[in-house]
This record gives C-alpha cells, structure tokens and sequence, in this order.
C-alpha cells in the first residue's frame, strides 16, 4: 500500500511539472493546426482563383487564335495585293509601250496626209490603167482610213486603261499600307495577350507552390510537436519498476466502459479499407455522457484535427486513455478524476454521420485493444 501512494505521489509531482509544457506544446499544436485551416483555406482560394484564370486563359487563347488567323489573312492579302500590283505595273508599262506605237504610227500618217494635201490624195486615186483601178484604189484609201479611225479609238482606249490601272495600283498600294498598319497593330496586340496569358500562369503556379510548401512545413512542425508530446509523457510518466501490462491493471484495479453503446469499430478493425484502427468506437445518442475508464489526471483537454474535441487522461505506469468526438469537456488539465467520474458530453463523429466516442488505450505510448480490460 505504502508502495502503491509512494508511485501515485511520485506521479502527481511530475505530471505537475511537465504537464504546462504539454500544455503550451498542444496550444502549439492548435495554432500550427489552425496556421494548416488558413493555409487550405488559401490553397481554396487559390483554386478558385485558378478555375476564373483558366476560363481567362480559354478567352485569351481563343482571341490569340483568332488574332493570329487575322495575321495569316492580312498577311495573304498582302501577298496578292503585291501580286496584283506587280502584274498592274507590268500591264501598265506593256500598255503605254502600245500606246507610244500608236501613236507614233498614227502621227507618221497625219503627216504624211497633210504633206500632200487634197490633191495629192486625188493623184493617188486616180492613177491607174482602168476605171477599176481607181475604185481600188479608193476602197484601200477608206480602209486605210477605217484602220487609222480603230486605231485611234484603240489608243484612247490603251490611255483609258492606262488610267484605270494606275487607279487600280494606287488603290492597291493605300489597301497594303492600311493592312500594314493594322498587321502591326494585331502583332502588338496578340504580344500583349501573351505576356498576360504568361503573367497569370506564372503568379498561379508561385501562389500555390508557395501555399503547399507552407503546408508542408506547418505538418512536418506539427508532427515535431506531437512526437515531442509523447516523448514527455514517456519520460514523465515512466514507472518506478519495468512492469507488465497485465500487473498495470492489477494496479489500477479495473477500466470501466466510458459510454453505453454498441461498439461500432473494434480495435484493427480496417476503416474505408485503409487505416487500421487504434481504437474502439462506441456508437450511443448524441448528448451521453462520458466517464473516465479509471482514475487518474487529465493531462490534455482541447480540440484535435478530426476528432473534435479530446481528452487525455494519465493513470500512472505509462498507461494512457484518449477520448474523442466530445462536444464538451467538464474537467481541466491537471485535474484529478475518478473512475466513472464524468468527463464530457458526446457530440457527432467528424467522419461518420452518427454519435460514436472514440476510446484509445495506450501503453508506453504505444496503442492496444482496450476491449480485454474493460469491464460493465
């Protein structure tokens, strides 16, 4: 007996020194927890922020698309633009080289009509053997005549082409520089939109980088914290003598169920078919009440991720009990309670959609099956 309240006072001693350092490590604990929510949050956001990026994108890249087919065709019409104005200025010159002849050819038979005058021409017509002879000879003066009319009809009609394709070129020519213009205007613009399209993927890609690592890094703190947690209850809580877990319960005498109810998950039970279950749950209505399995001292009191509010109590020789799913806690850290005393009041499971308590037994830290120690 003397044994017995030596190993319960010894404990009460340290857990009194230690237990603030637990203390501020699950404060701790809640703050990186909390630091974890805003930084999701963020990723969210983030997220969000990509999905009206992205139908951004879409929009920029469908106006890329279609500066670019603009590009392709000014660029197209420019090419048979020139075409034609080349082909223009060919016809132009053939054209006026036609005209020069022409008009040469035209002008060598005015003067030479003029040079011998009206009676000249009656010479020509009347020299000749016959009668016939004459009216020859005047039917070719009338074609002659007929020819040099077409001709100069073809020569004003030559200069009237003339004029029209010079008109053609120019029209052509003021058309390529518009589309010059406007080329330019749609190579700066389809630029503009790159760079923006740029812009955006690379500021998404730095926020949620930035946002993950920070997540990282706020997990990897918090697993720090808990590992460190456990390393203090070990050492804190370390037995006077190595004993077995079976002389542990004999100790405490015996663990009481800390809920009526039906027990939904058993402990190595398999959830959603990949985490194996360090624990019992234990489904009952939602407002039970939940007692402590056996006495001992509530070294935790607060909320964990994914288990709502939780409550740690330590029975002495390193043997630890969990309680999880609670909506509200009646003790404190530090407080002593005793076996079936009551602790807190259920609320729902965060993972299923009834009332279960989450019940774990722990010695050395280490998890077992708390069903071979319980007792109605």
């Amino acid at each position: 007996m003397k044994k017995k309240l030596y190993i319960v006072f010894f404990i009460l001693g340290t857990f009194f020194t230690y237990s603030n350092n637990i203390e501020n490590m699950q404060e701790e604990v809640k703050k990186i927890e909390k630091g974890i929510e805003e930084k999701k949050q963020q990723i969210a956001e983030v997220s969000r922020e990509q999905k009206k990026y992205y139908d951004d994108l879409r929009k920029l890249d469908k106006e890329v698309k279609t500066l670019e087919n603009d590009r392709n065709k000014i660029e197209n019409k420019l090419k048979t633009l020139n075409r034609n104005i080349d082909y223009g200025e060919s016809t132009l010159i053939m054209a006026t080289e036609e005209m020069n002849c022409k008009n040469t050819e035209i002008k060598s038979k005015i003067l030479l009509w003029y040079k011998y005058g009206s009676k000249g021409r009656v010479e020509y017509i009347s020299v000749g053997d016959t009668y016939l002879d004459v009216i020859e000879r005047e039917e070719n003066l009338k074609k002659m005549l007929e020819h040099d009319k077409k001709n100069i009809y073809g020569l004003v009609n030559t200069k009237n082409r003339i004029e029209e394709e010079k008109e053609k070129i120019l029209n052509n020519k003021q058309e390529v520089e518009l589309l010059k213009a406007d080329l330019i205007l749609k190579k700066k613009e389809l630029d503009s939109k790159q760079k923006e399209r740029n812009i955006i993927l690379k500021k998404l890609g730095n926020q949620k980088s930035f946002y993950e690592k920070e997540v990282k890094k706020l997990n990897s703190q918090k697993q720090e914290i808990e590992k460190k947690i456990q390393q203090i209850i070990l050492a804190e809580t370390k037995a006077v003598r190595d004993m077995s877990l079976e002389e542990i319960i004999s100790e405490i005498d015996y663990m009481v169920y800390p809920i009526d109810g039906i027990i939904a998950v058993r402990f190595g039970d398999w959830k959603q078919g990949k985490i194996k279950s360090s624990a019992i749950e234990i489904k009952s209505e939602l407002g039970s009440r939940v007692v402590a399995a056996s006495k001992g001292r509530v070294i935790y009191s607060g909320k964990f991720q994914n288990l709502g509010k939780v409550i740690i109590i330590d029975h002495g020789y390193n043997l630890v009990t969990v309680y999880g799913n609670m909506i509200h806690s009646i003790v404190k850290v530090g407080e002593i309670v005793e076996r079936g005393q009551n602790i807190g009041v259920l609320g729902m499971s965060t993972n299923e959609r009834d009332a279960r308590l989450y019940f774990e037994l722990r010695s050395k830290a280490m998890p077992i099956n708390p069903l071979l120690y319980l007792k109605k």
